[in-house]
């Protein structure tokens, strides 16, 4: 006699995504560059590298949105995207990419575009990952944009304490992501995500992008890490 397969309901789906996203959140929390930042023990000039790739992303950011608005039909993923696209462009407040320069001037760092010739690789991987997010479907989007949402506060949490040590810096930056992305982007993608949520297919493209999501969020502790310790 045949076994039954089990099949998940779209709870036990969503329960799934949850853990997804909990797992690429533990690993970042307990990344070793983590440790590095608590002690104090990140280089400076890698701090300086954090803060130009951040800035690289801030300028790509809204870009990046807007590819995934021309791809969304999803109500709730596009009252998500077109919120979040206003809100970084300083709708109801100050630009984000404005406090990006801010954030980067204070410790020093040029925030003249050319100046970042030296990051045209990463830049270059930056316009790569736009290219694939073309590509993807939308319940793929959605879950990428979770990751992304879930993760930066944490990953700028990490960072926040050794740029405190830094003379002079300007933490509004940092800080505008660490509230307002854990507390409200982080809650609109999660409800976007249960809109979208269907069945198993797309719980699998959810899950794909989270996956995807959270993989490239790993990446830039893992290079900076890896710096870290050469200069060490």
């Amino acid at each position: 006699m045949l076994q039954a397969v089990q099949i998940d309901s779209v709870d036990q789906y969503s329960q799934r995504l949850t853990d997804a996203v909990a797992r690429f959140k533990e690993e970042l929390e307990s990344h070793p560059i983590a440790k590095m930042a608590r002690e104090g023990t990140i280089p400076e000039s890698i701090l300086r590298e954090y803060a130009r790739i951040q800035y690289v992303d801030s300028v790509l950011w809204i870009p990046m949105l807007a590819l995934i608005k021309g791809k969304t039909t999803s109500p709730r993923l596009m009252k998500a995207v077109r919120a979040n696209i206003l809100c970084e462009a300083g709708y109801d407040g100050k630009p984000h990419v404005t406090m990006a320069k801010e954030f980067v001037e204070s410790i020093g760092e040029p925030t003249f575009y050319g100046d970042y010739s030296a990051y045209a690789p990463r830049s270059a991987h930056a316009v790569e990952v736009m290219n694939g997010i073309a590509g993807m479907n939308e319940a793929e989007l959605s879950g990428w944009l979770l990751a992304a949402e879930t993760l930066v506060p944490i990953f700028f949490s990490i960072f926040r304490p050794a740029f405190a040590r830094l003379p002079g810096v300007d933490l509004r930056y940092l800080d505008e992501h660490i509230t307002v992305d854990a507390d409200e982007h982080s809650q609109w993608m999660n409800e976007a995500v249960q809109e979208i949520l269907k069945d198993e297919a797309t719980f699998e493209h959810i899950l794909n992008g989270i996956r995807i999501g959270g993989r490239l969020t790993l990446s830039i502790p893992d290079v900076l890490y890896s710096r870290a310790l050469r200069v060490n």
